[in-house]
C-alpha cells in the first residue's frame, strides 16, 4: 500500500515537471529578435517620451470649461476667455487625445481652432469625431471647430495624427488633400491654403528655387514638399485673374507653425488701394508671402498683447490675448458678398426695406435682429440660420414688445453679469427688452425705457465696471453723445450726458479690438460711408482715425453690384457678451444695409437690403 502511494506521488511530480518545462520553452526568447521584441514592449518609465500639447480655443461667453485627456486621463483643465487663446499641458501618457467641453449652458459654446502635439498642428475641422457639435438637429457630428453641446473632439493618438494614407507620392489627410512633392529632403514644409475659385496656382520656393507647385481647391487643404535647400521661404501666387484669390492659413516648417497673418512681407495683398502690404492671409494679386528663413521663424509683429504662463502640478498653461495684430488700416479695400437678407413679401411688416442689423452667433446659429419697413411703420424683426448665406431663406418674424408702432434700430448682446439677453433700441427714447433665450422671438419682455432722449441708434458696451451708451441726438448738432452707469445699476442709474464726437452723423457702434486692445467707434457719415474713431478707454477721448474707413469707393463685388452705399451696419463679433469684442478690425466681416444709387423718394421708401462686406 505504501509502495503504491509512493509510485503515484513520484508520477505526479514527474508530470508537473514535464508540463512546467514545456511551458517555459514555449515562452522563452529563442533569438535576438525575440529578446528585442520583449524589451520594446515593456520600456522602463524613464524612457517614455514627454509630449507637449497646446489647445487653441475660446468660449462665446467667457465661462466655458474644457479639459484635455490623453489615453482617457485628464492632463489639463481650463476656463476659457472669449478671445482665442493658447492652453498647454505636457504628459507621459499615451493614447487618444480628446478635448472635452463639460459645462454647456445658455449662451455657452466652445470653438477649438486647433491643437499642436510637440509642435505638429491638428486642425479641429479636420477631425472625424466631434460629439459636441450641433449637426442635423442633434448633438454629434464631425469636421467642425465648434462644441455646442457637452462632448469632445477626438484628435487621434498622441503619437500620430488622424488617419493618413500614402500612395504614389501623394498623401491624403482627413479634412483636406495633401500633395507631397518627391525629393526626400531634410526639411519638410506644409502650406495650408485654398483658392476662392478653385483654379488658383501657387508655388513654394526656398532660397529662390521652386520646391512645390500646386493648383488649389476651394477647401482649405495641406500641400507639402521636402527639400535640402536653405534660404528664404516664399509662397507665390502666379495666376491672378477674375474672381481668383488665395488664402494662406499658415505654413509649417519641420512641424513648427508660422501664421501668414504674422508675416511682414506680403506683396500680393490688396491694401491702401494697391497690391502689397503685410500681416494678411490673403493674396489678391500675383505676389508672395515671405515666411522667413527655412532655419528660423518668420517676422512676427505683436501690439498691445499680453501673455501669461503658469505651471502647476506638471501642467503648463499659456494664455495669450489682446495681441498678434496691428492697429486698423485706415483705408482698407472691401469686398461685398451677395446680399444675405432682403425685404419680405408684399403685405409683410418689412416689405419695403430691411435695415439696421445687429447679429450674434450662439448655439450654432446666427441670430439677426433688424428694422423692417412697410408703408406705415418702423418695427423690428428677427431671423436665424446656421450660416450667413442661410439667412436669405430664413423666416422673417415680427417682434412683439408692446412698443407701439415705432421701435427700431436694435442692438443685441448677452449681458453675462445679469444672465440675460438684452435688446437695446429706439422707441420712447432709449429702450430695452430682455430674454433668457436669444432664439425665442416670443420671449422678449415688454419694452422699458432706459432713459429719455431725443435720439437714434442707441448702442451699449461695457468695460467690466461700467456700461456706456452712445447715440446720435436729433438736434442738428451732428454729434455723438455718451452716458454711463455701473454694471450693477444697468439698465438704470445713468449719469450726465457728454459729447464724444463732432462733425459726424449717426449709427455709431463701438467695439473692443483684441488685436491692439483699443476701443474703436464706427460712425456713419451723412454721405453713407463709415468713419473710424479710436480711444484707449470707453470713458476717454475719441479721435478720428479715418474719414472713410468703409466706403463704396473701395468696394469690389464677389457677386452682383447690389449697393453703392456702406450704411448702418454691425461688425460680426468674436463673442456675444457686453464687451463687444472683435478679434481684428483688419480682418473683419461687416454686415451692412445697402442699396444701388437711385431716386427712391423719401427716406422710408429706400429699399435697403443686407449683406456682408469684408476687408480681407
Amino acid at each position: 500500500m505504501n509502495f503504491k502511494r509512493l509510485m503515484i506521488f513520484l508520477g505526479a511530480v514527474i508530470l508537473v515537471t514535464v508540463l512546467a518545462l514545456s511551458w517555459g520553452c514555449q515562452n522563452q526568447p529563442t533569438g535576438p529578435g525575440d529578446i528585442t521584441k520583449m524589451e520594446a514592449s515593456t520600456p522602463p518609465a524613464s524612457s517614455k517620451t514627454r509630449a507637449s500639447i497646446v489647445v487653441r480655443a475660446r468660449g462665446t461667453n467667457g465661462s466655458e470649461h474644457i479639459y484635455l485627456t490623453v489615453g482617457g486621463n485628464q492632463i489639463g483643465s481650463w476656463t476659457l476667455s472669449t478671445s482665442m487663446s493658447n492652453y498647454s499641458a505636457s504628459t507621459n501618457n499615451t493614447g487618444g487625445v480628446n478635448v472635452y467641453f463639460d459645462n454647456d449652458g445658455t449662451n455657452r459654446d466652445v470653438q477649438i481652432d486647433y491643437i499642436t502635439v510637440d509642435g505638429s498642428t491638428r486642425q479641429a475641422e479636420d477631425q472625424s469625431t466631434n460629439t459636441g457639435v450641433w449637426q442635423n438637429s442633434q448633438c454629434g457630428g464631425s469636421n467642425s471647430e465648434w462644441l455646442h453641446c457637452n462632448g469632445y473632439i477626438g484628435f487621434g493618438d498622441v503619437s500620430g495624427g488622424g488617419t493618413t494614407t500614402t500612395s504614389g507620392g501623394s498623401t491624403t489627410t482627413s479634412g483636406g488633400t495633401t500633395t507631397t512633392t518627391s525629393g526626400g529632403g531634410s526639411n519638410t514644409i506644409v502650406v495650408r491654403a485654398r483658392g476662392t475659385n478653385g483654379s488658383e496656382h501657387i508655388n513654394l520656393t526656398v532660397g529662390g528655387s521652386t520646391v512645390g507647385s500646386w493648383t488649389l481647391s476651394t477647401s482649405m487643404s495641406n500641400y507639402s514638399a521636402s527639400t535640402n535647400n536653405t534660404g528664404g521661404i516664399n509662397v507665390v501666387f502666379d495666376n491672378d485673374g477674375t474672381n481668383r484669390d488665395v488664402q494662406i492659413d499658415y505654413i509649417t516648417v519641420n512641424g513648427s507653425t508660422r501664421q501668414a497673418e504674422n508675416q511682414s512681407t506680403n506683396t500680393g495683398v490688396w491694401q491702401n488701394s494697391q497690391c502689397g502690404g503685410s500681416n494678411s492671409e490673403w493674396l489678391h494679386c500675383n505676389g508672395y508671402i515671405g515666411f522667413g528663413d527655412v532655419s528660423g521663424g518668420g517676422t512676427t509683429t505683436t501690439s498691445g498683447g499680453s501673455t501669461t504662463t503658469t505651471t502647476s502640478g506638471g501642467t503648463t498653461t499659456t494664455t495669450t490675448s489682446g495681441g498678434g495684430g496691428s492697429s486698423p488700416n485706415p483705408t482698407p479695400s472691401w469686398r461685398a458678398d451677395a446680399r444675405c437678407f432682403q425685404d419680405g413679401p408684399s403685405g409683410s411688416f418689412d416689405d419695403i426695406a430691411v435695415k439696421d442689423p445687429s447679429i450674434v452667433y450662439s448655439g450654432g446659429k446666427y441670430h439677426l435682429f433688424y428694422t423692417g419697413r412697410d408703408n406705415n411703420s418702423w418695427r423690428m424683426g428677427y431671423a436665424s440660420a446656421s450660416s450667413i448665406s442661410g439667412l436669405s431663406s430664413s423666416s422673417h418674424t415680427l417682434l412683439s414688445l408692446n412698443a407701439g408702432s415705432y421701435f427700431c434700430a436694435p442692438q443685441v448682446f448677452y449681458f453675462a453679469a445679469k444672465g440675460r439677453w438684452y435688446l437695446i433700441f429706439q422707441s420712447n427714447g432709449a429702450c430695452y427688452s430682455t430674454n433668457s433665450d436669444v432664439g425665442n422671438p416670443n420671449g422678449w419682455s415688454s419694452s422699458q425705457q432706459m432713459f429719455a432722449a431725443d435720439g437714434v441708434d442707441f448702442w451699449c458696451i461695457s468695460d467690466g465696471s461700467n456700461v456706456y451708451c452712445f447715440w446720435s441726438p436729433q438736434d442738428g448738432s451732428n454729434t455723438i453723445k455718451r452716458r454711463s452707469t455701473s454694471v450693477a445699476n444697468f439698465p438704470g442709474g445713468w449719469g450726465s450726458t457728454s459729447t464724444v464726437c463732432n462733425s459726424t452723423f449717426e449709427a455709431a457702434c463701438v467695439y473692443k479690438n483684441n488685436a491692439d486692445g483699443k476701443y474703436y467707434m464706427l460712425v456713419e457719415d451723412m454721405s453713407r460711408h463709415y468713419e473710424l474713431w479710436s480711444a484707449t478707454s470707453l470713458g476717454g477721448n475719441f479721435t478720428k482715425v479715418s474719414e472713410d474707413w468703409a466706403t463704396a469707393s473701395r468696394l469690389s463685388y464677389n457677386a452682383d453690384h447690389w449697393t453703392d452705399q456702406v450704411s448702418h451696419g454691425e461688425v460680426i463679433r468674436s463673442g456675444t457678451n457686453e464687451y463687444l469684442e472683435v478679434n481684428d478690425l483688419n480682418r473683419c466681416e461687416f454686415l451692412i444695409q445697402g442699396v444701388p444709387s437711385g431716386n427712391y423718394g423719401e427716406y422710408w421708401q429706400i429699399p435697403y437690403d443686407l449683406g456682408v462686406i469684408r476687408n480681407y
